[in-house]
């Protein structure tokens, strides 16, 4: 889903020039409809996350049979690790 976002975010990028992801809806639509698109967008950014915190719990249970209250925290250590 991240991707496809992604994607539809680049594609109207290059076809409006506009620099900034931000600059597009405000420029182009009315204030509420804006405030309303900011919101959808973040509920997609927390599904997203969601998503990829429970699949690494979950591919952290199969594969190793840890509880997944521990496979998440154990996700976020490996971000850390490699970054």
């Amino acid at each position: 889903m991240a991707m496809v976002i992604q994607t539809l975010s680049a594609k109207l990028g290059i076809a409006t020039g506009a620099q900034s992801r931000g600059t597009v809806p405000a420029e182009s639509a009315a204030g509420d409809c804006v405030s309303w698109l900011w919101g959808v967008m973040e509920i997609v950014a927390m599904a997203t996350d969601l998503a990829e915190f429970l699949g690494a719990a979950l591919g952290f249970h199969l594969l190793f049979g840890l509880p997944l209250g521990i496979g998440r925290p154990t996700h976020r250590g490996g971000h850390l690790l490699a970054f």
